[in-house]
């Protein structure tokens, strides 16, 4: 895959980035990721990896609908919206997962190898809407998110593999 010149304009910031270049540019425009969580996060993710150049898709409704091929990278908003089938289902593509989790003016975060599990956290599943708060905290975790979603495809070392930021 050659980047045209759109391409070059359009990634331009992303590009002159020490290790990325065109062929790292290249990589993260052929890679595949799913999105999966909480819808708010979801959004943002979807939002930012597409801008990234990152081609992202939330994936059909549960382990019956499997992708065509196995993701590069699975990114998971607000972890503790998933449920335990939709957690083994992610599992099972034996892909880095890239997960996130908004709680009490806190983001956990952590990236989850191929043979690891998730992480059970102590935290109550997310509600369908987002206060003001908890929204900010999914765009502030959806680009954290994203930069080692980048990072993974690119092959770099991703430390700490969890963590957890307070803004309070």
């Amino acid at each position: 895959m050659r980047l045209t010149d759109a391409d070059l304009e359009r990634f331009a910031r992303q590009i002159v980035i020490p290790g990325i270049g065109v062929a790292g540019q290249t990589k993260l425009l052929a890679s595949r990721v799913l999105v999966a969580g909480a819808q708010e996060g979801v959004r943002q993710a979807l939002l930012y990896l597409e801008r990234t150049g990152i081609n992202a898709h939330e994936p059909d409704v549960g382990p019956a609908k499997t992708p065509a091929s196995t993701p590069d990278c699975i990114l998971i908003a607000g972890l503790n919206a998933l449920g335990v089938e939709r957690r083994t289902w992610l599992l099972s593509f034996a892909t880095p997962i890239v997960w996130y989790v908004p709680k009490d003016s806190r983001l956990q975060f952590g990236i989850v190898r191929p043979g690891e599990t998730l992480p059970h956290l102590d935290a109550s599943p997310l509600a369908e809407s987002c206060t003001t708060e908890e929204s900010i905290l999914h765009r502030v975790g959806a680009c954290e998110a994203v930069a080692r979603v980048a990072a993974v495809i690119l092959g770099w070392e991703v430390t700490p593999t969890r963590g957890e930021v307070d803004f309070a």
